[in-house]
């Protein structure tokens, strides 16, 4: 047995990092858009998404991309104010 206090480096690691302070964070902020376009596309396919990704980054400056399921559109709709983006139902947006 060691008598000689806390060895705080194992006290930090033990305490999964809870125990810890940030003394210091560095953001690195994106540039605003200078046109913000809004794009919901319909994919037949899961395989798709990445697809339709690489040929956006390819052709505009593509500042976010996001993918969801139909139960998650469903999720949407159900509990949001706003209309569904098609006539048909497609199983995967992006």
């Amino acid at each position: 047995k060691n008598n000689t206090g806390y060895d705080l480096r194992h006290l930090f690691i033990g305490a999964e990092g809870t125990l810890g302070f940030i003394t210091e964070a560095t953001m690195k902020l994106s540039r605003k858009p200078d046109n913000l376009t809004v794009l919901v596309l319909g994919l037949n396919d899961l395989t798709n998404t990445m697809d339709v990704l690489q040929t956006f980054q390819k052709k505009i400056d593509l500042t976010a991309y996001e993918f969801f399921s139909h139960q998650a559109m469903g999720h949407v709709l159900a509990h949001g104010q706003v209309q569904a983006p098609f006539e048909t139902e497609a199983p995967y947006y992006a």
